[in-house]
């Protein structure tokens, strides 16, 4: 599976080839969810990209830590009122948390 994930497409340029490689690497060599993002997010070039591809792969390895997770939802309470409705929404259709 993860080969097929790494398989470049036609419609892909090398650089996007080369990032999506260095995302999986990433997620894949890293102890956890948070060592995955803070090792993406210093790297040079698209760091945030990096990063946040990286902590996609990275919570459907390890799943999102409690504490960050709790922290993520409180910034988007207090920046976004109404948001954390829609999140409760969307997880009871999807599943979630």
């Amino acid at each position: 599976m993860l080969s097929q994930l790494l398989e470049p497409r036609e419609e892909e340029s090398i650089a996007a080839i080369m990032m999506r490689g260095q995302q999986y690497a990433i997620a894949v060599g890293t102890a956890d969810f948070e060592s995955a993002v803070r090792f993406a997010s210093s790297i040079r070039g698209d760091a945030d990209t990096l990063a946040a591809i990286t902590g996609s792969i990275s919570q459907a390895l390890w799943g999102l830590p409690k504490g960050i997770r709790e922290q993520s939802l409180a910034i988007a309470a207090r920046c976004y009122p109404g948001l954390e409705q829609t999140v409760a929404e969307f997880e009871a259709k999807f599943g979630g948390y």
